[in-house]
C-alpha cells in the first residue's frame, strides 16, 4: 500500500479572446460565450460585470478583481475554485479540485478511484467551455504527497497515466527535481481537425503536503502563464499544418490557370476565355495570399510565445532553485523544428505566390493589349467602309443616269424594276430608292472584295 496525501488535480483553459483581424461582433461573440460559461457557474450579475469591465483591459489582469476565486464544494470531501484571468488576446482559466481531508482518509495507488473522481469534477466543471469559442488547448495537473520516499515515483507517475489519459494513448516521460519532490512531464498526443496536437500532463510527488501548499500558494498563476505560451504555441503550429494544406490544395488550380494561358497562347488567344482564366487566377491570388500572410502570423505567434515561455520558465527557476531541464526540450522543439519548419513552408510556398502574381499581370496585359489591337480593327473598319461610302457616292455622282429625272427611266432601270414590283415602291419614289439601293450596294460589294482579299493573305500566312 502506498499512502496518497492531499491529491490535487488542476486544469488549465484557454480560449481567444480576439484575433487579428476580428470585427467587433465576432469579439463580442466570444465574450458572451465567455461570460455565459462563468454564469452557469452561478456569479451573480454584479460580478459578471466587474468581468466584463476588466475584460476592457487588453493587458493581463483577473477577471474577478479582488474577489479573483469562485470556490465550490462537492461531497462528501471534494472542493475547489475557478480563476479566470485574462492574457492579452486569451481568456485563461484555472480549475481546481482538492481531497480536503485526505489526511483522516487513506488514499492509496493501489485503488485510483479518488483519481478518477477528481477528474470526473473537473470535466463535468469545464463542461460547456468550448461552445463558441475558439479553444487553444488545456493543460493538467496532478499534484500530492507520498511519505514513504522508497517507492518508485516513476511507477507511481505511470500508473496516474494510465488513469488520466486517453485510453491507448502513447506518451513519454521526462522527470526533474522540483520543490524537494519529483515534477514528471508527460508529453502525449490529441486529435484536433485532423492533426495530431501535442499536450502535456504534469505530476508532481512530493514528500510532503506543505510542498503541495506551496505549489498552489506561489506557483499556480507562473505555471497559467507558462503553459498559456506552451498552448499557444501548439495551436499556431496547428494551425500552420491546416493553413499549409489549403496552400498545398490551392497549388493545382493555379497550375491550371497557367495551362490554360499556354492553351490560349497557340489559340490566339480567345479574349473570353483568357478572361475567365484571368478571373480563377484572380480568385486564387487573393486567397493563396490571405492563407500565406496567416502563415506568417502563425510564425510570428510561435516566436512571441517561445520567448515569453522561456521568460516565465526563467521566473520559476529563479523562485524554485530547480533547474527543470526537461522544459528545454520543449523550448529547443518548437525552435529547431515548429519555427524552422512555418518559415520554410513560408519562403518555399511564397515562390507559387510570385509565379501567380506574374501569371495575372502577363494575363492582364495580353487581355489590354488584344483589346487594344481588336479596337483598332474596328476603327480600321469604320474608316474603310467610310472611304468606302464615299467611293459610292462619288461613283453615283459620276454616273450618267444620275440622277434619274422621269418615271419612266426608273422603270427601266434594272433596280428601279426590282424596287417596282418585288417591293411594291411608289413610282413617286422609285429614284430615291434606286439612289439609296445603289449607295449601300456598291460599298457592300466593294466591302467583301476587300474582306475576301484579307482572308486570302490570311489563309496564306497560315500556310506557310
Amino acid at each position: 500500500m502506498i499512502p496518497v496525501v492531499y491529491p490535487t488535480l488542476d486544469v488549465f483553459l484557454y480560449s481567444l479572446a480576439y484575433s487579428l483581424g476580428d470585427s467587433e461582433a465576432e469579439k463580442q461573440e466570444r465574450q458572451l460565450a465567455f461570460i455565459h460559461f462563468l454564469r452557469n457557474w452561478g456569479l451573480d450579475e454584479a460580478s459578471l460585470e466587474t468581468v466584463q469591465q476588466q475584460n476592457a483591459n487588453i493587458s493581463e489582469v483577473d477577471l474577478l478583481a479582488e474577489q479573483q476565486l469562485v470556490k465550490f464544494s462537492e461531497k462528501p470531501c471534494h472542493e475547489g475554485y475557478l480563476y479566470p484571468k485574462r492574457l492579452n488576446d486569451c481568456y485563461a482559466l484555472l480549475l481546481d479540485c482538492s481531497i480536503e481531508d485526505s489526511e483522516t482518509n487513506v488514499y492509496d495507488m493501489d485503488d485510483l478511484s479518488w483519481l478518477g473522481q477528481l477528474q470526473e469534477i473537473l470535466q463535468q466543471k469545464k463542461r460547456g467551455w468550448d461552445k463558441n469559442q475558439q479553444v487553444l488547448g488545456e493543460t493538467w495537473m496532478l499534484s500530492f504527497a507520498v511519505t514513504n520516499t522508497a517507492v518508485d515515483y516513476e511507477a507511481i507517475a505511470r500508473a496516474c497515466c494510465h488513469k488520466l489519459l486517453p485510453a491507448g494513448a502513447e506518451y513519454s516521460l521526462q522527470s526533474n527535481h522540483f520543490l524537494g519532490g519529483i515534477l514528471f512531464v508527460v508529453n502525449y498526443f490529441v486529435l484536433e481537425q485532423d492533426y495530431l496536437q501535442e499536450q502535456q500532463l504534469f505530476i508532481g510527488i512530493y514528500p510532503d503536503k506543505t510542498q503541495v501548499q506551496t505549489l498552489a500558494r506561489d506557483y499556480y498563476e507562473r505555471w497559467l502563464n507558462l503553459c498559456h505560451c506552451q498552448n499557444k504555441i501548439d495551436w499556431a503550429y496547428g494551425q500552420s499544418r491546416q493553413l499549409k494544406q489549403r496552400l498545398l490544395q490551392a497549388i493545382p488550380e493555379i497550375r491550371r490557370c497557367r495551362q490554360a494561358v499556354q492553351v490560349e497562347v497557340l489559340n490566339d488567344y480567345d479574349l473570353i476565355e483568357i478572361e475567365r482564366t484571368l478571373n480563377v487566377a484572380r480568385i486564387q491570388q487573393f486567397e493563396y495570399a490571405e492563407n500565406l500572410r496567416l502563415l506568417l502570423d502563425q510564425a510570428n505567434t510561435i516566436e512571441t510565445n517561445l520567448y515569453n515561455y522561456r521568460k516565465c520558465l526563467a521566473g520559476i527557476r529563479q523562485l524554485s532553485g530547480d533547474g527543470l531541464d526537461c522544459f528545454d526540450l520543449f523550448s529547443s522543439k518548437v525552435e529547431q523544428h515548429h519555427l524552422l519548419q512555418v518559415q520554410k513552408d513560408h519562403d518555399n510556398l511564397s515562390l507559387e505566390m510570385d509565379l501567380l502574381d506574374k501569371l495575372v499581370a502577363h494575363i492582364g496585359i495580353n487581355i489590354a493589349l488584344r483589346k487594344e489591337q481588336r479596337d483598332r480593327k474596328f476603327i480600321q473598319r469604320v474608316e474603310v467602309f467610310g472611304i468606302l461610302f464615299a467611293l459610292a457616292a462619288i461613283i453615283i455622282g459620276s454616273s450618267g443616269d444620275f440622277p434619274i429625272k422621269t418615271i419612266a427611266q426608273a422603270k427601266h432601270n434594272p433596280i428601279g424594276d426590282f424596287l417596282s414590283v418585288y417591293l411594291s415602291i411608289p413610282d413617286a419614289w422609285l429614284d430615291v430608292g434606286i439612289s439609296i439601293t445603289v449607295s449601300l450596294l456598291v460599298p457592300i460589294i466593294l466591302g467583301l472584295i476587300w474582306s475576301l482579299t484579307r482572308l486570302v493573305s490570311w489563309v496564306r500566312t497560315r500556310k506557310y
